[in-house]
């Protein structure tokens, strides 16, 4: 426009004046499309669009010119890196394919997702024959009475004599079975091989396409089939949400297994039901236990003393006549198969 007036001017001033007279005043710069002065575009000191503008596209993140199978992706949040194309794919179909063109041939990422470990099973506790218990001796409690209602002492009685003092009464309890110990067997796991049911692999571009993108975005190559069609960024661990411009996510991927499937040890509890050998109890009337007055059975009812004071022994030493069992416990599944190496993504579709 300002070259159509530089030149209406000039036409007018000719008339006006006569043309030798004014056509040094005629600006071919204007009317070539170049710089007038001080370098500033013709259009943009006007205010009128230059033709380029008029073709620009006008949204946020359009691009001006991104190159051939390429694509726009908003620009990378803190913390992720990328764009990568991103492909998911079910283990049953097979191992992930190459690496798109556009992008390097190694991938940055390969790994799984749904684990699939079921857990344990175990095989059931049980407990060997009980060691190691032994008998205590027979104790006899002494009464005052005849009818052994008033106690006066406990005597643990062995095979050597022992004083009775003035009892007038006696009761003989059972020798006691006490201590031993089981070995526990079983719980042993078995375990299937951990599987995926996903594959995933990330690949990132070669080189950053040729051209730019409006609204601050960036030129990214374009991923092709079997890749997923959007723009992908990623970050190590577990994200719980996706950042501003890739809200297709979080999709965790795992490079690794740490599988810490087993069984709980199994247990085995006190021996419980074991019995001792029930010697007889001998009473005396002196303390050289020379002279038998009465006889009587482990265990022993109330039993009136023909004498005192008194004195006693056990014909033996008891032993044990069952060893008892042993209850076992313990023996479930425990621990777990979990990802290890995890990787989070979130693409813009």
């Amino acid at each position: 426009m300002r070259a159509r007036r530089s030149i209406a001017g000039v036409l007018a001033c000719g008339l006006a004046l006569g043309m030798p007279a004014c056509s040094v005043l005629l600006d071919w710069n204007d009317f070539s499309g170049g710089t007038g002065e001080g370098g500033a575009d013709a259009s943009t000191e006007t205010g009128a669009p230059s033709e380029a503008s008029t073709d620009a596209p006008t949204g946020d993140t359009a691009p001006v010119a991104c190159g051939t199978e390429a694509q726009c992706a908003p620009q990378l949040p803190p913390g992720w890196t990328g764009p990568v194309e991103l492909y998911v794919g079910a283990a049953s179909q097979g191992a992930a394919p190459p690496c798109g063109a556009a992008f390097d041939a190694t991938p940055v990422f390969d790994g799984n997702g749904a684990l699939e470990a079921p857990a344990a099973t175990c095989s059931a506790c049980s407990c060997g024959t009980p060691s190691g218990g032994t008998c205590a001796d027979p104790v006899m409690t002494l009464y005052f009475d005849n009818t052994c209602a008033v106690e006066l002492e406990t005597l643990t009685l062995a095979t050597s004599c022992a004083t009775t003092l003035a009892a007038v009464s006696v009761t003989v309890a059972s020798a006691a079975a006490s201590g031993g110990t089981c070995t526990p067997t079983g719980g042993t796991a078995t375990t299937t091989p951990p599987s995926w049911a996903s594959v995933a692999r990330a690949c990132g571009a070669t080189a950053a396409p040729p051209g730019t993108c409006s609204g601050g975005a960036i030129c990214t190559p374009a991923p092709a089939g079997p890749f997923g069609a959007g723009s992908c960024v990623m970050q190590p661990g577990v994200a719980t949400a996706c950042p501003a411009g890739y809200p297709a996510g979080p999709q965790v991927f795992y490079s690794g297994v740490d599988d810490q499937r087993a069984c709980a040890a199994c247990q085995c509890g006190a021996p419980a039901g074991a019995t001792c050998s029930s010697p007889s109890v001998n009473i005396y009337g002196s303390p050289a236990c020379s002279s038998t007055t009465s006889t009587l059975t482990v265990p022993s009812s109330c039993s009136v003393l023909s004498s005192t004071p008194a004195w006693a022994s056990i014909s033996t030493t008891p032993t044990l006549t069952s060893e008892g069992t042993c209850s076992p416990s313990g023996g479930a599944p425990s621990g777990a198969a979990t990802g290890t190496g995890a990787t989070s993504f979130c693409c813009t579709q």
